[in-house]
């Protein structure tokens, strides 16, 4: 009898040590779910495979064409990177910042397209924050849009940028960022485009019929709209958490060769799509592409200098963009081209992701270290560190 006791004793332990253990993994794995939203993107796996839809962050903007829709966050899943977007309530892709400097901060507004924005970069390692890690008493704005030209930027500075009281400008320049100036659109949507007067001596600012069922963003795909039927599929799972882990991680195995596939058609499209097929005036080829930038360069350091603000150029491509060095020697402009450093670097790691062209984190790191060196030794800003991608 009394070994009969013992062992329901046992018995009994082993029960409440269970019940114990797993009340403890539900807790565990609950706390986990919502700090990833993994729920989130659970319901993202199922709802990408077959079809790449729209994340719902971006917004219609009647002066820009496109931009980022205050309050909003989205996770992003592909075959390269899993990541948050989360959007301020003045629209950037930022820590909420006041519109006027709380103090003696030296701040830094940064401008540009997607590889600035951090397209699958989370937040807090992209090369804006890296220079805020980097130097003391520096505070960046980083107002970068995905898919924006050279002159939605420039639209972009002269309407919100200087609203931050910013000490610098830095506009981040690829190749493909000035040639979108001689688009009305693109993937992203319609936009606004500057042409040359006829003696190629001013911009014209040539608007377009906004019409905002037009905006649409293909880069990126939907999650924070999940439909109420889709809860309602996996609320089963909702009831352990720990499950609901499983079954993530399960599901995510299954699906990353469907990923690639469908990763790799998407950006097959994108990048071999031929830049006269894409939906532009024609005429505007016979305007001076150069020329034009050339303008755009001299409106942005004008307006710069008229709100007492620093302008940098900076070159973020692989490759020289040598016109672009001529121009700035003839308008006094700042100008750092990271081209051949990047270039350097790309021989031992790289630095884009396996599919998406963007750029990955390691790239952000190089970029963001030697843009503080190069912060801190023109301004004069404190302390830096050597790095060694030299």
């Amino acid at each position: 009898m009394l070994k009969i006791k013992k062992n329901l004793s046992r018995i009994c332990l082993l029960i409440i040590g269970i019940f114990l253990g797993f009340l403890i993994s539900e807790l565990i794995a609950g706390k986990y779910i919502k700090n990833t939203r993994l729920d989130e993107k659970l319901r993202y796996i199922e709802e990408k495979i077959g079809h790449y839809e729209q994340i719902d962050i971006g917004c219609y903007d009647e002066d820009l064409g496109w931009g980022l829709k205050p309050g909003t966050k989205g996770s992003v899943i592909t075959s390269d990177f899993e990541t948050t977007y989360a959007i301020s309530s003045n629209g950037i892709r930022d820590k909420e910042i006041s519109l006027s400097k709380t103090g003696d901060e030296f701040r830094i507004v940064a401008l540009g397209e997607s590889n600035v924005f951090g397209q699958g970069i989370d937040y807090g390692k992209r090369f804006t924050e890296v220079i805020e890690q980097e130097l003391s008493n520096v505070e960046v704005v980083n107002m970068a849009v995905w898919g924006f030209g050279m002159d939605q930027a420039f639209l972009q500075l002269k309407r919100d940028g200087f609203k931050y009281e910013p000490d610098l400008v830095i506009l981040f320049i690829i190749e493909d960022f000035l040639k979108r100036c001689k688009d009305f659109s693109n993937d992203c949507g319609y936009k606004p485009r500057f042409i040359l007067s006829e003696d190629k001596s001013k911009l014209i600012l040539q608007d377009i019929n906004y019409f905002e069922s037009n905006f649409g963003n293909q880069n990126i795909s939907d999650t924070n709209n999940s439909s109420e039927e889709g809860s309602k599929k996996y609320s089963f799972l909702w009831k352990s958490k720990l499950l609901t882990l499983i079954h993530y991680y399960r599901k995510r195995k299954m699906i990353d060769g469907e990923l690639k596939e469908q990763d790799r058609a998407y950006w097959k499209i994108i990048l071999d799509e031929p830049f006269e097929k894409r939906r532009i005036e024609q005429d505007y080829y016979k305007q001076d592409f150069r020329k034009l930038i050339f303008l755009l360069l001299s409106k942005y350091k004008e307006i710069c200098n008229a709100h007492k603000a620093n302008f940098l150029l900076v070159n973020m491509d692989t490759c020289k963009i040598d016109y672009i060095t001529d121009f700035c020697q003839d308008l006094d402009i700042f100008y750092l081209d990271l081209s051949d450093i990047l270039t350097r670097v790309s021989k031992f790691a790289s630095l884009r992701f396996d599919i998406d062209p963007h750029y990955n984190e390691f790239a952000h790191k190089v970029i963001g270290e030697h843009l503080s060196k190069y912060i801190k030794d023109k301004y004069d800003l404190g302390e830096s560190k050597n790095y060694v991608y030299k």
